[in-house]
């Protein structure tokens, strides 16, 4: 004979011999419904409280993008010195500024896609892309975070890459993504690197860096959704714990994979691979 716990209680005893004619049998099904019933109410309300922190986070996100958008691009007038010439003090508060607004920027970008991800109203737009200028426009575009830490830059590709059915702007944040997680985790005056190939009728894209790696521990996990690695070595840089589960999902879209390879200071090694073609059209999430 088995004792069945509900809603902290004990139940009446319930074995093989209990048939619907025995009284108990009624007050233990009345209270399993009733468990039952209060099990879904929950659910439906953590549903419906989840949709709201979507909903909201989707919000914000598109509010202050466009305030972002302005502070870093009238930044880049005044660091361009196109209003007058700026003195050193100047041009370091520029740049600082410039710093701040392009991570803030990143940091919404990704709470926007993962608010869309979350709400499957995410749409890749594919056209043919050249994975050459993929790489180059997310180096450019991250070099400002390598200059900061005097980071040496290793790019290496096997050329001629071909060209891949993808969505570009997609990709790009994938890209920069891996390369900011690798500036982050990689003392000043370290290495980072992006290696691009081809392998078969996939193209395989590789960041690379000789920072503080990883435990075994973490491998399994860094790429679950708010999962942040903390170390003391490591300054805290902000950030929601999204940016490899957007990663991750971003190039399973594609019909890729990605994988790490690290350990404790000896760096970290990012592997994506994606198809060449997969086809035109859209997908969504």
């Amino acid at each position: 004979m088995e004792d069945i716990h509900t809603m902290g209680e004990v139940a009446p005893a319930l074995s093989t011999r209990l048939t619907p004619e025995d009284p108990q049998y009624h007050v233990l099904m009345q209270r399993l419904f009733a468990t039952n019933e209060a099990l879904t109410q929950d659910k439906r309300m953590l549903e419906e409280q989840d949709q709201l922190k979507v909903n909201l986070i989707a919000n914000v996100s598109h509010e202050l993008r466009t305030p972002l958008s302005y502070i870093i691009g009238f930044g880049s007038i005044l660091e361009e010195e196109s209003l007058g010439t700026l003195t050193p003090s100047q041009r370091e508060c520029v740049r600082k500024m410039l710093e701040g607004g392009e991570s803030m920027l990143r940091i919404v970008s990704d709470l926007l896609v993962w608010s869309q991800l979350e709400a499957n109203e995410f749409t890749l737009h594919r056209t043919m892309i050249s994975v050459t200028d993929l790489i180059q426009l997310a180096l450019r575009h991250m070099q400002p975070l390598f200059d900061a830490k005097g980071q040496h830059i290793e790019v290496r590709m096997d050329l001629p890459l071909p060209e891949i059915v993808a969505d570009g702007d997609r990709l790009g944040q994938v890209l920069c993504n891996l390369l900011d997680n690798a500036c982050k985790f990689t003392p000043s005056g370290g290495k980072v690197g992006i290696y691009g190939r081809r392998a078969g009728d996939h193209v395989i894209l590789e960041v690379y860096d000789n920072g503080i790696g990883m435990e075994a521990e973490h491998l399994e996990r860094v790429f679950d959704r708010y999962y942040q690695i903390r170390d003391q070595r490591v300054k805290r840089t902000g950030g929601a714990g999204l940016g490899l589960s957007i990663v991750k999902r971003l190039v399973e879209l594609h019909g890729g994979s990605i994988s790490v390879d690290s350990s404790p200071d000896r760096g970290s090694h990012f592997f994506v691979r994606l198809p060449i073609s997969t086809g035109a059209g859209t997908r969504n999430a």
